[in-house]
């Protein structure tokens, strides 16, 4: 595919970014189902992979879209702000590692925590780009967002389960995970709220 150029002929951080966080979860699924093959539990998996990588796929489109109807600061803002991230490049890296390590058969406990991290960390570059736009955002964002958690929780679920692994502590590490995420979200949110009110009141 050829490489997308910004207006500034520099590589358009923002779509290599929301190209490679979709990649990422659609590689990753690919390979567990790849590991799972025909079984009953790997149908299940199938079908929540499709559920997520499309759930996924709106929330990222929702962010093109935004960027599209922008204005040209607005946009500036962002293509600088994603010019210094290297969540692009976790992304990335993490498709090729999923990959050696489906390919060996590695799937230990921490695969389950390790790619819940590398979503996280999608999730909070596509919270602080929705954040950018400076707009009021519909409250359902976060509740979509949650859905596609909850979705990827079950689905690593059943294929810790279906490699004799115990479901629940996998449930249970990525319920901990999940719950520290949106207090971090949260607790940033308050932050840029007090934020924005201390320069309110520095102007006045």
């Amino acid at each position: 595919m050829a490489e997308t150029k910004g207006p500034d002929d520099r590589p358009d951080a923002l779509a290599q970014f929301l190209k490679q966080s979709e990649d990422f979860l659609a590689t990753t699924l690919q390979e567990i189902g790849k590991a799972m093959g025909d079984s009953e539990d790997g149908r299940l998996v199938a079908s929540h992979a499709a559920a997520a990588n499309e759930q996924l796929c709106h929330l990222t489109q929702y962010v093109r879209q935004r960027y599209q109807g922008a204005s040209v600061a607005t946009r500036r803002t962002i293509d600088e702000f994603m010019q210094f991230q290297a969540v692009t490049t976790l992304a990335r890296n993490a498709q090729t590692t999923f990959k050696q390590m489906a390919a060996k058969g590695l799937f230990g406990d921490g695969t389950f925590g390790w790619i819940e991290s590398v979503m996280h960390e999608i999730k909070k570059l596509l919270e602080a780009i929705l954040d950018a736009f400076g707009i009021s955002l519909p409250g359902w964002l976060d509740k979509l967002i949650q859905i596609l958690d909850e979705i990827i929780g079950t689905l690593l679920g059943i294929f810790g389960g279906s490699l004799g692994l115990s479901r629940t502590k996998i449930l249970s590490e990525l319920s901990g995970m999940e719950v520290n995420f949106w207090n971090e979200m949260a607790a940033q949110k308050r932050f840029a709220i007090v934020k924005r009110s201390e320069r309110l009141d520095d102007e006045d």
